[in-house]
């Protein structure tokens, strides 16, 4: 399934009769935004943010961090006044401040690198439990190699939640990072670069050949001003580049939560728009509109009629004909895009033939164990699933009523909502 998303136009005369829905702003970037604009140089104002677990942690932590910010839920507008590069907690009054992120993945590995750019101080950094089983050792190392100290809470290593950094700025030089846990560490450390003493050099370790949430953060970075080279799973941001505050920083509406609404079009057939989606975005779910392409999703990129002010509205089409079975029997590797395992997991019961979901092994430790999450709801709506190491095969069923356990995790119960 390499390869561009195909986009279809309709035949000329086509008549839409679809349901047109918005989703709200991308997780995943505006808290990359959050973290750009906290860093640049005057105030920056996200339009159409996304307002939830993750961004609030986020938020309230930068105001910890004494960073003036205004957030409006009705405008999905959030007012952020960079500083340059400077940490306000340098003063006493906030020195020793508890940093809570929740079970904010995004958060948890953004905010340390963050922090490290100060020279003085200590900062206190905890999380829901569950944030003490998920993986910050080798992100901690990194900085505790590049100066800053690190100090687990009594009783506890220093290689996950909840610790303490006494940081001492960040030097920058050639960087080898393990991302086989999360590719967040090697976001986390780029958005401070430019920050740092000398040109960060970063090697990715592991086995995670594509790397889409890198790629956002860098794009996200150059919508700031600024730039890097990347190539070979080598990244290079040049030191005394400094973010550039954006008046006005529109967040893509979110390809994740857009996903559940293509997913239900294939389950279901017929048709439904989401404004705002295009084959231009930089998330990396992009690539799960192929994997229901295959399914047999067809995909439109049309003018989706006029809004309620007359303005012309765009987006993505997606139809799937009733008629037409859903297809399987394919292996999908989602390595890439994990994210979305789940709800091809969820989707695998109605297709003609067994779907497998390989190279995921690193899900067991997002916010909660995904593929357990897979197989338990799976076989509670008796469905057949085989469980591996790194994913799972899904066998055709006609699945029955049960209880679905979410595990805290809002992405099994988006996924098993379908």
């Amino acid at each position: 399934m390499s390869g561009p998303l195909a986009l279809r136009s309709l035949a000329e005369g086509a008549v839409l009769d679809a349901g047109l829905v918005g989703v709200p702003g991308s997780k995943s970037i505006t808290n990359r935004a959050l973290m750009c604009a906290a860093l640049a140089d005057g105030e920056t104002t996200l339009h159409g943010a996304l307002f939830s677990d993750d961004s609030k942690w986020m938020m309230q932590c930068l105001k910890q961090l004494g960073f003036e910010l205004h957030a409006t839920v009705e405008n999905k507008t959030i007012r952020v006044k960079g500083l340059a590069g400077k940490i306000p907690a340098h003063s006493p009054a906030l020195n020793g401040v508890e940093l809570y992120v929740g079970n904010a993945g995004t958060a948890a590995r953004f905010l340390p690198c963050l922090v490290a750019l100060a020279r003085e101080g200590n900062f206190h950094f905890a999380g829901d439990p569950r944030m003490s089983e998920r993986p910050m050792g080798d992100l901690l190392c990194v900085l505790e190699a590049q100066g800053a100290q690190v100090r687990g809470h009594p009783g506890r290593a220093a290689d996950a939640y909840p610790f303490t950094l006494e940081p001492q700025g960040l030097q920058g030089g050639e960087v080898h990072l393990k991302l086989t846990a999360s590719t967040q560490f090697a976001s986390g450390l780029m958005m401070a670069a430019p920050y740092m003493a000398t040109d960060l050099h970063l090697v990715a370790e592991g086995d995670r050949q594509q790397l889409p949430y890198v790629d956002m953060t860098l794009a996200v970075m150059e919508q700031f001003g600024v730039r890097s080279k990347a190539g070979h799973g080598r990244y290079t941001v040049a030191a005394g580049q400094r973010y550039r505050a954006q008046a006005a920083y529109p967040v893509e509406p979110d390809l994740s939560a857009a996903a559940y609404i293509f997913a239900a079009v294939a389950l279901a057939g017929g048709k439904a728009g989401v404004l705002g989606v295009g084959s231009a975005s930089i998330q990396g779910d992009i690539r799960f509109l192929k994997v229901l392409q295959h399914l047999g999703v067809r995909f439109y990129p049309e003018d989706l009629g006029p809004g309620p002010d007359g303005a012309p509205r765009a987006g993505l089409l997606a139809e799937r004909f009733p008629t037409e079975p859903l297809k399987g029997g394919v292996t999908v590797d989602m390595n890439a895009f994990s994210d979305q395992a789940l709800t091809l997991a969820a989707l695998a019961p109605f297709a003609h033939a067994p779907i497998s979901i390989t190279n995921i092994a690193h899900s067991r430790r997002q916010e909660c164990d995904r593929i357990h999450a897979m197989v338990v709801n799976l076989r509670a709506v008796g469905i057949q699933v085989e469980e591996r190491d790194d994913g799972v095969t899904v066998h055709p069923g006609r699945p029955h009523g049960a209880t679905i356990t979410s595990f805290g995790d809002h992405r099994v119960a988006m996924a098993f909502g379908l």
